[in-house]
């Protein structure tokens, strides 16, 4: 699995922790969890897949000012992933 993906879920989940009862957490961390499982897969993500993940603008509408952190490294993460 690649660094970036467990660095991501691992902040996502300490923020989860903080507040549990947040949407935009909760759905960052599903968010993860396909990614994960299609990375166990398929070994790898193809464009159909990628292009239905919203992570990337979900940070940018709703969290990107409060969490920054979380923010650059969900951005890390979708460029690791991206189809090249």
């Amino acid at each position: 699995m690649l660094a970036s993906i467990e660095t991501a879920d691992s902040l996502v989940n300490q923020r989860l922790e903080a507040f549990p009862t947040s949407p935009f957490f909760a759905f960052a961390e599903r968010e993860i969890q396909a990614i994960k499982a299609e990375v166990t897969r398929s070994g790898l993500i193809d464009a159909n897949f990628y292009g239905k993940l919203n992570i990337g603008l979900m940070c940018a509408r709703e969290l990107e000012q409060s969490d920054p952190q979380l923010c650059d490294v969900v951005y890390a993460m979708l460029e690791d992933i991206r189809p090249k």
